[in-house]
């Protein structure tokens, strides 16, 4: 998360933002599994986002998408944890 408010457009190396999805991909499946739909929607926005490049002003609005659901997923499983605990 650290890593994505600090970069947009035209700033992310295309291997650094496709090892950063890889990294919330594994993420998202310890926290609600591969078939969920979060996981499988940020699945389709990171990999839009790589094909209309990093450079592409519309890749802020994917990389925006990416964050969302990655707080939403944090949200949901903290709200969980805490009512568990």
């Amino acid at each position: 998360m650290e890593e994505a408010k600090k970069a947009s457009h035209g700033l992310w190396n295309e291997d650094d933002f496709r090892a950063w999805g890889k990294r919330a991909l594994k993420l998202l499946d310890e926290l609600c599994g591969v078939s969920n739909l979060y996981y499988t929607t940020f699945l389709k926005i990171h990999h839009e986002a790589l094909g209309v490049g990093t450079g592409d002003i519309r890749f802020g609005t994917h990389l925006s998408l990416c964050i969302s659901i990655l707080k939403s997923v944090y949200k949901e499983h903290a709200g969980e944890t805490a009512a568990h605990g």
